[in-house]
């Protein structure tokens, strides 16, 4: 499964399991190229990419990546834990997902290939907490989960720009979060499609009405009728906002509070006391306000080779969106 990310050549069947790893194609720049590991996770990042914001050239046998942007994210499972269960009271967030990820359950086939792309603090193993990954692994799901930082939970390293993996290797893609974090989203997509089988699921959140988060490393917002058309070579299944307006107002808001008194804390204060409130106004504004202006929107789709979605049905995609669902 294991592959060059730049050719996609195979790697020799013996190096999955080795330290480290080398193209074998002779056509291919990267060509004997050796591909690194660090605390048996393989590092398959292409030196010197354009489209990657990390350096893996090493300075020195102790410092790898002197670019990578952020510290290493070792998380105990323990505080993994309970942070997502933080999250899931104040914000419910997984409560608004878990029905879409049964969406993609039921599409999986069993013992499927899962790949987790941005994943890092994503616990897949038997020990896992969130319900949607253990209900993929009561159906076999096996998960490949890869992020540019290392974490204990890791499976690879790599660049979402230029996936390691050969083409059709997965049966379902998630990729949460993430698309707002990469320079070139249409490239991630293209990647993403070209990894899956045929009719291979991806399930993907993107932010809309939201503030920039994890600063220098953010990029690119998605309107409905934007995500749409980055995922054009897709069967839409189901996509529409996932948190509402009045929850976007807030978490701007309470953004800017941080910024103005420089304390962080303050800001998120008052949001975990509001969250709940503006959530339930949400439930009674109209979908048009929510489509405009949501703070994330998701798409479920469906690899299609046919490329049946063209840019002139975006006037009546939008259209189908607004109106009120019968």
């Amino acid at each position: 499964m294991l592959a060059c990310p730049l050719c996609h050549s195979t790697f020799p069947s013996l190096a999955n399991h080795a330290s480290s790893h080398r193209c074998p194609n002779k056509a291919c720049i990267l060509f004997d190229h050796t591909f690194s590991s660090r605390k048996g996770v393989p590092i398959l990042i292409p030196p010197d990419a354009e489209y990657s914001i990390v350096d893996v050239r090493p300075q020195s046998e102790h410092d790898i990546f002197p670019l990578i942007g952020f510290q290493d994210r070792f998380t105990s499972s323990s505080l993994l834990s309970l942070r997502q269960n933080l999250h899931d009271f104040f914000y419910q967030y997984n409560r608004l997902e878990l029905p879409l990820y049964r969406h993609v359950y039921s599409r999986l086939p069993a013992n499927a290939n899962v790949l987790v792309v941005g994943g890092g603090n994503l616990d897949a193993s038997e020990n896992a907490k969130l319900d949607w990954v253990k209900l993929f692994l009561s159906k076999g799901a096996r998960f490949c989960v890869t992020d540019i930082y290392m974490t204990e939970n890791l499976h690879c390293m790599c660049d979402a720009h230029y996936l390691p993996f050969s083409n059709e290797s997965f049966d379902a893609v998630i990729v949460t979060t993430v698309l707002e974090h990469v320079l070139s989203p249409s490239r991630v997509v293209s990647e993403i499609h070209r990894v899956l089988r045929n009719n291979g699921i991806i399930y993907a959140t993107v932010p809309f009405n939201q503030c920039v988060h994890e600063g220098a490393f953010d990029f690119t917002r998605f309107t409905l009728n934007g995500q749409r058309w980055l995922f054009r070579h897709f069967d839409e299944v189901k996509a529409s906002y996932l948190v509402g307006a009045c929850c976007s107002w807030l978490y701007n808001i309470t953004s800017s509070i941080s910024l103005v008194f420089r304390f962080k804390p303050l800001g998120l204060f008052v949001r975990l006391i509001l969250w709940q409130p503006c959530f339930i106004i949400d439930r009674l504004l109209p979908r048009s306000v929510h489509i405009n202006q949501a703070l994330c929107n998701y798409f479920l789709g469906q690899k299609n080779n046919s490329h049946s979605f063209i840019a002139r049905d975006l006037i009546s995609y939008y259209d189908s969106m607004v109106q009120p669902k019968a």
